[in-house]
């Protein structure tokens, strides 16, 4: 459980209180904490509204047994997980059977309109 706040912080933006868990940073920056089994996540957002919904979904799931973390997934793109895997997985040295043909696979594909999306999946 977090801690209580013993004063009442309002928003700027609405004047209604913040959830406990998340802290006003800026125009539109609300950053919400939350510590799972000894290690903090922190995650900012947008509005107040949003980073206590996150909270309360990390907690759900925590509860559940179910929260998994995604914060070293989310700091990567798909075009830079393609490239690694060019690099490591088909590189030049390869013994990997059908290498030469993914290689061609992957040239030939135009990853450069790929775009990363953290959700709403599928657009």
């Amino acid at each position: 459980m977090a801690r209580k706040r013993t004063t009442l912080v309002l928003d700027p933006a609405t004047g209604k209180p913040l959830h406990d868990g998340v802290v006003y940073r800026g125009p539109a920056q609300y950053r919400a904490r939350k510590l799972v089994d000894g290690q903090r996540f922190t995650k900012t957002f947008a509005t107040g509204r949003s980073a206590a919904r996150w909270l309360a979904e990390v907690q759900v799931d925590h509860d559940r047994g179910l929260f998994v973390d995604r914060s070293e997934a989310e700091r990567h793109t798909l075009k830079r997980i393609i490239e690694r895997y060019k690099e490591e997985v088909l590189g030049e040295d390869s013994e990997k059977r059908g290498a030469e043909k993914e290689r061609g696979h992957l040239k030939s594909r135009s990853f450069s309109r790929i775009r990363y999306a953290r959700s709403g999946w599928p657009p």
